[in-house]
């Protein structure tokens, strides 16, 4: 992955030349040039948020092929900003999250009240 620090083996692109190949990809076809929006968006938030090993063992999956995909928006957050999901121990060391991750599908016209509210979620 071309963004993976060069301590870790990655080649450790700048913004720049990461910039430049969506551009040359796009200029192919938009639709591919989108893809790795989501995956970088998450690596970089791992290379500036994690801990070392955390880094080490995410940043090393993804030289060894790890894609990461969409899943930032939770259902009912104030914005894509927010983050209110939060894991907690459950019985027998299980673990589980406290609200279901899911994407808005299209709405009819009409439904932003539903939306804001969450009346949709409840139906």
């Amino acid at each position: 992955m071309i963004t993976v620090p060069r301590a870790l083996d990655g080649l450790d692109a700048s913004y720049a030349t990461v910039a430049e190949v969506i551009r040359i990809v796009s200029a192919a076809d938009p639709c591919i040039g989108q893809i790795p929006q989501n995956h970088l968006g998450v690596a970089q938030a791992i290379r500036t948020t994690a801990d070392e090993a955390q880094q080490a063992l995410l940043l090393g999956a993804v030289l060894r092929g790890v894609r990461f995909g969409n899943a930032f928006s939770e259902f009912g957050s104030r914005n894509t900003g927010v983050f209110e999901t939060t894991i907690q121990r459950r019985l027998a060391g299980a673990s589980g999250a406290d609200r279901r991750d899911r994407y808005r599908g299209p709405r009819r016209a009409g439904d932003r009240r539903a939306e804001r509210t969450g009346a949709h979620h409840r139906r």
